[in-house]
Parts: C-alpha cells; sequence; structure tokens
C-alpha cells in the first residue's frame, strides 16, 4: 500500500471476500484492481474505511480516479 499512497490511481474494480487472516470474526479483505503509470496492479487490504466507500459506489462508477490517502492509521479514498 505505501507504493501508492498519495498518487493518483484510476480504480478499475474491487471484490471483497473473508480474509483468510482474520484478527476477528468478520474480517474481510478487498481486493483491488488498480491503474498505476500504465500498469496494471492488484492491492489487497483488511481498511474497512477503504471497503465502506468503495461498496456506497455503484458499478457504474468504474473505473474512477482516485488517490488512497493514511488518516492515522486508516486508509482512504479521496
Amino acid at each position: 500500500m505505501s507504493r501508492i499512497l498519495n498518487k493518483e490511481i484510476t480504480v478499475k474494480d474491487f471484490k471483497i471476500e473473508p480474509s483468510k487472516y482474520p484478527k476477528k470474526e468478520g474480517d474481510k479483505c478487498l481486493t483491488i484492481q488498480i491503474a498505476l503509470n500504465g500498469e496494471t496492479y492488484i492491492i489487497f487490504t483488511s481498511s474497512s474505511v477503504l471497503s465502506d466507500q468503495i461498496q456506497q459506489l455503484d458499478k457504474s462508477d468504474f473505473p474512477f480516479l482516485a488517490t488512497i490517502v493514511q488518516e492515522g492509521e486508516s486508509f482512504e479514498f479521496r
């Protein structure tokens, strides 16, 4: 995640599944497909803030431009 923080990315798609490494019951893993500098990458995160934000979007909103920033110990889209 640190390699893409504060950089404008294109978010292409996502999925949310149960985490393979849950810290507590109900932990989810957010998989995000992004593009940065013309290259496509896959990012895995357990960030509940990112998960909540991305679920509020409609599939017709994809792809979209965003920047992932760190606020305290949380990550969020801007």
